[in-house]
């Protein structure tokens, strides 16, 4: 670093000084302080603490002035301070800082942004006023050129840095930079909390008992680890904890090897009704959370067995599970049913066609990402925070607090990384019926009310998701006619019918005439309307 004005302890500057209460505008540039006293920096009395004292100073108040020449704005620039119970410094008509209290050394203070703006090449001015009003008294300063070892970051040195020296970087524009930085910093935080953990007390578990009425207090009868009597014809797993070591009890892995060893099938029967679920939106066995005594019997019951059976084979493998699954001739079948199908099983127990049904939440928003060209593909890694509405954070009770910040490519993962938080809820995800974490869900009940067609209508999420759709378009095509066929081909899986076409271009065309709308906005409006089509929404 280099000095720019030089503190006490290298020699002082030379200071312009007026002791007592300080005149009107004693802190612009422009002030005359041609009749105040001149002097060598470092004011104050000798024996207080740190002090370097080159000129006496006794009374309350001092007000110090100095100007100072650069011949290059530097990259960033330190205030050395030794001040009294309180001061005021100014540079070049700038508030760089208020000061309360004494120090007893030099203290450094980076210059923000703002005092950065302010310098200028050629002359500046930096103006002190401090008072002091019991025991010792000083008051001092300088400057250098340079940073501080604590602000070595691109991301901090470019917040400090002037407008100037942003532009003259490699002449890159890095304000857009520097203006993301401080609204990410102003955001809202999720702040670290504490996890409960489960600990292994060695390989001797102790008793657990039943309690009378729920209370820690009144233990009844020992209750041992043990499957339920129903399962248990397929064996029991080794609980006894000897085999694993010295440890740990070895119970879970005891159960986890039973779930696929002994208890494999009905594992696999479990997870194979399952598997159907997700593809058909009903398992073969429609209470599949309830395998039991108040449970469906299956309506497939051969089909059920087969899968299980399959899955086993594949080594678990859901990935085969899926392919398999989709594969089938049944996974190709239409869902518009024949006259006599509809007559004999109107509730298509025996699968005669496909059921219509909805996309899931999660699937419905990373469908808007993945034709929009938003969609971010990382896997792995933490949660993920999408911007949350702040009428949505109002509803906590501390709204800056309640929910964390991604940056916009994590944002737009998928669905599954998203954090689901049960006081504070996505709102499209929650109105499209995604389950409230409060309770279990073994299967999705969708709606269809009107403030689901609020949300993916009116969102921010939804038309920001239009917006980049019209973008993606419209740069991929070079007509207003190809880039509505070609937002139908993505929305749709399919080419766009003459009809279809026409219509979406008279449409587009009525709303740049009467609406007074460009082409991408027009185009984002048609966008955002295919988004909300049934053939968008559902699969048929």
């Amino acid at each position: 670093s280099e000095t720019i004005l030089p503190d006490a302890r290298a020699g002082g500057a030379t200071w312009k000084y007026h002791e007592g209460e300080p005149p009107a505008d004693w802190h612009l540039q422009a002030f005359d302080d041609a009749e105040w006293k001149e002097a060598r920096g470092g004011f104050g009395t000798k024996g207080t603490p740190g002090a370097v004292v080159e000129t006496q100073w006794k009374s309350e108040q001092i007000t110090i002035r100095a100007d100072f020449v650069l011949e290059a704005i530097p990259d960033g620039a330190i205030l050395s301070i030794h001040h009294d119970e309180g001061a005021e410094v100014f540079i070049n008509n700038i508030h760089v800082a208020s000061l309360d209290g004494y120090t007893t050394q030099y203290t450094d203070i980076q210059l923000d942004r703002q005092a950065m703006n302010a310098l200028v090449v050629g002359s500046n001015t930096i103006a002190i006023t401090c008072t002091q009003t019991i025991g010792g008294q000083y008051i001092d300063a300088g400057l250098r050129s340079g940073w501080l070892d604590r602000i070595g970051s691109y991301a901090d040195r470019v917040s400090l840095a002037s407008d100037e020296q942003l532009e003259a970087v490699g002449g890159l524009d890095l304000k857009p930079t520097a203006r993301e930085i401080e609204r990410l910093r102003s955001l809202p935080v999720a702040e670290p909390y504490e996890a409960l953990v489960v600990v292994e007390r060695g390989n001797k578990a102790p008793e657990q008992h039943v309690l009378g009425r729920g209370s820690a207090h009144a233990p009844g009868d020992v209750v041992a680890p043990a499957v339920p009597a129903v399962l248990r014809w397929a064996g029991e797993p080794d609980l006894s904890g000897t085999w694993y070591g010295a440890n740990t009890t070895g119970r879970r892995l005891a159960l986890a090897k039973w779930l696929v060893n002994e208890g494999s099938f009905v594992t696999a029967r479990v997870m194979a009704n399952r598997l159907w679920q997700f593809h058909f939106g009903r398992g073969l066995c429609r209470s599949s959370g309830d395998f039991g005594r108040f449970g469906m019997l299956p309506t497939h019951p051969e089909l059920i067995d087969y899968l299980a059976v399959r899955l086993i084979e594949n080594g678990w493998s859901m990935k085969a599970m899926h392919r398999e699954i989709m594969m089938s001739r049944f996974y190709r079948t239409s869902s518009v049913p024949s006259e006599d199908l509809a007559s004999r099983d109107g509730n298509n127990e025996w699968y005669g066609r496909t059921d219509v049904r909805r996309l899931t939440a999660e699937q419905y928003r990373d469908a808007v990402l993945t034709v929009s060209g938003l969609r971010t593909d990382t896997m792995y890694g933490p949660s993920v925070y999408p911007p949350m509405p702040r009428e949505v954070l109002e509803t906590s009770s501390r709204p800056d607090q309640a929910w964390g910040t991604s940056t916009q490519e994590d944002a737009t993962r998928r669905s599954v990384y998203v954090f689901t938080k049960r006081s504070l809820r996505v709102p499209i995800l929650e109105n499209l019926d995604q389950p409230s974490p409060d309770t279990p869900c073994p299967v999705r009940f969708p709606t269809n009310v009107p403030t689901q067609a609020l949300i993916t209508l009116n969102s921010d999420f939804m038309n920001d998701a239009a917006d980049a759709f019209a973008g993606r378009v419209l740069g991929e095509t070079s007509s207003l006619e190809e880039a509505i066929g070609a937002a139908i081909e993505l929305a749709f899986s399919r080419e766009a019918t003459d009809d279809e076409r026409s219509a979406l271009v008279n449409f587009a065309q009525e709303l740049m005439d009467e609406n007074d709308l460009d082409e991408r906005g027009a185009m984002q409006v048609c966008c955002l309307m295919l988004m909300n089509t049934n053939e968008f929404m559902w699969v048929d």
